[in-house]
């Protein structure tokens, strides 16, 4: 009889090219808080999630924090995502804090692959 691991292992195996697609689908977003030009990217991150999570079954709110001023430019800073899966008031309550921001990657900085192309090597 197949024990609870390996009924969870079995369900990622047959997940994996899923999984696999949307690892593929996030590395991709160049979510570089200290670069001024992918700030986008960083917004887009946080939507991408923010979208994930709905597909999940969480009501999602993206909220504004304001501005930051990098080189003088005046940039939004990338939202924060609130989320709320199940309403039960008998169930406990799990904060997670996290970031979804990465730091800058190149080639040049003696990466063997391209940062954001998920490569397996």
């Amino acid at each position: 009889m197949a024990s609870n691991l390996d009924k969870l292992f079995e369900y990622i195996r047959s997940k994996e090219e899923l999984y696999i697609q949307r690892l593929t689908d996030v590395v991709a977003i160049q979510s570089v808080s200290a670069w001024a030009d992918k700030r986008g990217e960083c917004i887009r991150m946080m939507e991408h999630t923010k979208t994930e999570m709905e597909k999940l079954g969480c009501d999602v709110k993206l909220m504004d924090i304001g501005t930051q001023d990098i080189g003088g430019e005046s940039l939004p800073l990338p939202p924060i995502i609130l989320g709320c899966l199940g309403k039960d008031p008998d169930k406990k309550t799990l904060c997670v804090y996290g970031h979804l921001d990465v730091q800058p990657a190149c080639v040049e900085d003696g990466w063997d692959t391209e940062p954001f192309v998920l490569t397996e090597v």
